[in-house]
């Protein structure tokens, strides 16, 4: 089975129409949510192991490396599907990692799609 894992703010910060609303920067399902989980599961059971910046990226990186080796199929066409805006996405039978970004960048401000674009002041306000 897949992990699956993201990051950046899940909350209930009140939306423009006064109920509760959910916001996430991203999630993963795959390979990067398999590495997220294994350090979660660290930091909760040894968090003096993750106390800077620099180890939590080390650790990363030696999960990472980990999984990159490892024979295991992390997303299955069969398992997971694709819709976006209601029209569904092939996933590719070597696929190894599903991620959805709501964020122009990630790890620690990487412009991933070459965009050069900064966010805009207030683009996430209905949920701040």
């Amino acid at each position: 089975g897949s992990s699956g894992g993201g990051g950046g703010g899940f909350g209930g910060a009140q939306g423009t129409q006064g109920g509760p609303q959910t916001f996430c920067c991203f999630f993963s399902v795959g390979f990067e949510a398999s590495i997220a989980h294994h350090f979660t599961l660290l930091r909760q059971s040894r968090p003096k192991l993750c106390s800077s910046v620099l180890a939590n990226k080390a650790w990363h990186f030696l999960y990472g490396a980990v999984e990159l080796f490892s024979p295991k199929q992390y997303v299955s066409p069969a398992d997971v599907e694709l819709l976006v805006d209601g029209r569904p996405v092939h996933i590719p039978a070597d696929c190894n990692t599903v991620q959805v970004f709501n964020i122009h960048s990630s790890a620690d401000g990487v412009d991933f799609w070459g965009s050069g674009q900064a966010s805009v002041k207030g683009e996430l306000g209905e949920f701040s």
